[in-house]
């Protein structure tokens, strides 16, 4: 008989005796392979499925920034490590008694400086609250760079108006002509005059005037001193109050609260009334983009100044960020720009001039207009007021550089003038030599950043490029790696099968 003859009698034997041969099953190690395959196909399947459905790369810059107690975004926001730097040029006024005497009809001015400090600021009575909130008080100091500076502030004199005596007079000349003339004949027993000379750091930190003293009976003040920026060094006594970013991002450093009230109260709308900016020291993330426009809380403006992108910039060299500006119609007057209508209505007895915003209501009633320096972008009847001035864009212009990521601000300038509006009347001589609603130049500070050091410089790049470069691999690796598990799977499956043998078995 034949092999296969010999093959088919057996296995006819066998199924005669009720026994067939069936499939092994495949090794121990093959199935711990093929299920290892699985496992490792459904996580990177997964793991792209979710990368591709949620931005993990931002939402998780978004919450490094959070400000949550021991991170390191609290630690840094409580006492920030850069020091932005503080500049001062002073509108020194050069022919005083010219003006007094009649012989010149406009007054005639050089700018000094800058005398420039490099300011700490640190978050102080920090208090976190159930709502995601934080409330906090100001402490800023002040140092003196002398090689940043042009001249000493201890030594050199400049000559200004007379800021408290003009405030006196805006407020004496709605009472009584009687009282104004003996009111007059006092100020002069003094000794006052329309322009004082003063070091540049009394002007700037505080010097005694028997005239504020008097004030002070009438107006309490937190400052023993006038100064222009006396308020501004040490710790500020209002209680600001801001979201955490914790649960709505986009509420992240927007103030709630300022000293317990959610708005202003000063001016004729909600929306002029409102406090819904930052601080400018952070901005929410998601906020920051090209087609955006963000709000400043300024407190020496006493309102919210939005902000415009005006285009891409970098800092560092390599960093990529966005530069956003004060609209140029920031300033203007209600007949050139109607949403400052709410500051001062057309109809009003008196609107400054385009260029000026009058914060009287923040400063103890002191006639006080701001502006930009040297009153760019402002009507040209403020500049030809006064000798000396050259308002010019590049100098005088305000910008910050905003790292969109994060939200944070990386450099920039902010630049605002002091001025004052001079109010006369016939019956008070020791202003005579002033013309009516004659607003003034004092001084301009710009504060801000160029450079950052070169820790933050590394931790910005990582965060560009590096961390971007992981986020990529992840995105585009992990689909690939899919198909790579796949396909091996697929192979185990055929090794499977292939390797199983037939194996005899009895019936019952």
């Amino acid at each position: 008989m034949s092999a296969a003859r010999a093959d088919c009698a057996a296995a006819a034997a066998n199924y005669s005796h009720g026994r067939v041969r069936k499939r092994a099953p495949p090794g121990r190690p093959l199935v711990c392979r093929t299920l290892l395959l699985g496992i490792l196909l459904a996580a990177s399947l997964g793991g792209s499925v979710f990368m591709w459905a949620h931005d993990v790369y931002k939402r998780t810059l978004q919450d490094s920034v959070v400000l949550e107690n021991n991170t390191q975004a609290f630690m840094w926001w409580q006492k920030p490590p850069v020091q932005p730097l503080m500049k001062i040029y002073v509108l020194n006024y050069s022919n005083p008694q010219q003006l007094y005497d009649g012989k010149d009809l406009r007054p005639r001015v050089n700018e000094v400086g800058p005398y420039t400090y490099r300011m700490q600021l640190e978050r102080v009575n920090v208090r976190l609250h159930p709502d995601n909130t934080v409330s906090y008080q100001e402490k800023r100091s002040f140092n003196f760079a002398p090689e940043l500076s042009v001249g000493n502030p201890d030594v050199d004199k400049v000559v200004v108006p007379n800021i408290i005596l003009i405030t006196a007079v805006n407020e004496l000349r709605e009472l009584f002509f009687v009282y104004q003339v003996a009111t007059d004949a006092a100020i002069r027993s003094f000794g006052t005059k329309p322009f004082v000379q003063v070091p540049v750091s009394n002007l700037l930190w505080g010097y005694s005037d028997p005239l504020f003293d008097l004030a002070k009976l009438r107006h309490p003040m937190p400052i023993d001193k006038f100064g222009l920026l006396a308020t501004k060094n040490g710790v500020d006594q209002r209680r600001l109050r801001i979201g955490t970013g914790a649960g709505d991002p986009n509420k992240l450093g927007v103030f709630t609260s300022i000293d317990g009230h959610s708005s202003l109260g000063k001016w004729s709308t909600a929306d002029c009334n409102s406090i819904q900016g930052t601080d400018g020291s952070i901005f929410p993330p998601s906020a920051v983009s090209t087609r955006a426009t963000l709000h400043l809380f300024q407190h020496a403006l006493c309102r919210r100044i939005p902000l415009e992108f005006r285009h891409h910039s970098q800092v560092a060299g390599n960093i990529p960020t966005l530069r956003f500006q004060f609209p140029r119609n920031v300033f203007d007057s209600a007949y050139r720009n109607p949403e400052n209508a709410c500051f001062c209505h057309p109809d009003a007895d008196f609107c400054p001039p385009s260029g000026v915003f009058n914060t009287s209501g923040c400063t103890f009633g002191a006639p006080i207009f701001l502006s930009f320096p040297h009153f760019y972008l402002g009507d040209r009847s403020l500049i030809n007021a006064v000798d000396g001035l050259t308002p010019n864009e590049t100098l005088h212009d305000s910008y910050v550089d905003i790292y969109p990521k994060l939200g944070v601000p990386l450099a920039g300038w902010s630049r605002i003038q002091i001025n004052i509006m001079v109010r006369t009347t016939p019956y008070m001589q020791t202003v005579k030599c002033f013309k009516d609603r004659t607003i003034l130049p004092i001084a301009w500070i710009e504060m801000g950043l160029d450079d950052l050091p070169s820790d933050f410089q590394s931790l910005f790049v990582h965060v560009t490029y590096s961390a971007r470069v992981l986020q990529l691999i992840l995105l585009y690796g992990l689909p690939t790696l899919s198909l790579v598990f796949l396909y091996l799977l697929w192979r185990q499956l055929r090794l499977c099968r292939s390797s199983q043998i037939l194996v005899p078995t009895s019936s019952a």
